[in-house]
């Protein structure tokens, strides 16, 4: 029958004899059920529960009985089922439902696990203090870090050792986070020395503190004390440069002055048994 409902069957018999005799039946003819169901969407990513939506129906009786397959090899008989992938691909959901009148329909629709993408925030990184690190994530179309950038490459400069991560999106949609660690080098300790101050001629000599690599300039000499005589007032720049390759600078002024001008007055006659008043100038001090 083409449609359901009460349908009529006529039985006619008719004999050798050309005698007949007809018997009606009434036969109901119950519906197949009206099966269909929706998903959140066409395909979610790995790792989110797939969501199916029963919107199946039928209008004579009810529909008592579902089987699904969710094309992995696991099934449920439950009506509004959720069910959650452990691979990416394209399954197809199958549904066969059964009435209370024993009538039996299937139905089936693809639906995709998109796999997550392989965030990269790039490997760990060490700067010295102040200076400034450049990150660079990959792995998506969009980019969240834990600072709030969301460019691809960002810079930062941290005064401590720091770690950032990434959350990498990709066009399906789907994320996936990884981390960077910013290692902080301190600077290392320096310390020329007090300024001082020399005569003009006489020489000094400026002592700073020890280290892997120093080196003072002027004179570009590599080791902590050096002797210097300079004719005017000079800044000596130490530098020293730690095992981790950070570098750190002092300054000492080394302040030069002029010989004072001396004059012990003009020279004198005196008897013998006199006495004479000398009188020197242009000190602070005599001897």
């Amino acid at each position: 029958f083409a449609n359901p409902g009460p349908q009529t069957v006529t039985l006619t018999v008719t004999t050798v004899g050309g005698c007949s005799d007809t018997r009606p039946r009434i036969i109901h003819i119950y519906p197949i059920p009206a099966l269909s169901f929706t998903t959140q969407s066409s395909g979610v990513c790995l790792g989110t529960m797939a969501t199916v939506t029963n919107t199946s129906s039928t209008f004579n009786g009810a529909i008592n009985s579902w089987h699904w397959d969710f094309g992995d090899g696991t099934t449920d008989s439950s009506s509004a089922p959720v069910h959650l992938y452990q691979s990416p691909g394209t399954y197809n959901i199958s549904l066969i439902g059964v009435t209370s009148h024993g009538c039996i329909d299937t139905i089936s629709q693809p639906f995709t696990i998109y796999p997550l993408p392989i965030a990269n925030a790039g490997p760990n990184t060490a700067i010295c203090q102040g200076q400034v690190a450049t990150l660079t994530a990959s792995g998506g179309t969009s980019y969240l870090w834990s600072n709030g950038a969301t460019s691809q490459t960002i810079q930062v400069s941290p005064s401590i050792s720091t770690g950032y991560s990434v959350t990498v999106t990709d066009i399906n949609g789907c994320s996936a986070t990884d981390s960077v660690l910013v290692n902080v080098n301190l600077l290392p300790v320096v310390n020329a020395g007090p300024d001082v101050a020399v005569c003009i001629g006489k020489s000094i000599t400026l002592t700073g503190n020890a280290a892997p690599s120093v080196n003072w300039m002027p004179g570009n000499q590599n080791t902590t004390s050096i002797t210097v005589s300079p004719l005017v007032t000079t800044n000596y720049v130490y530098t020293v440069t730690s095992i981790a390759g950070c570098i750190n600078r002092d300054t000492v002024r080394v302040t030069v002055n002029p010989l004072p001008l001396v004059n012990a007055g003009s020279d004198l006659s005196i008897c013998a048994g006199g006495t004479a008043s000398l009188t020197a100038t242009g000190g602070v001090s005599y001897s």
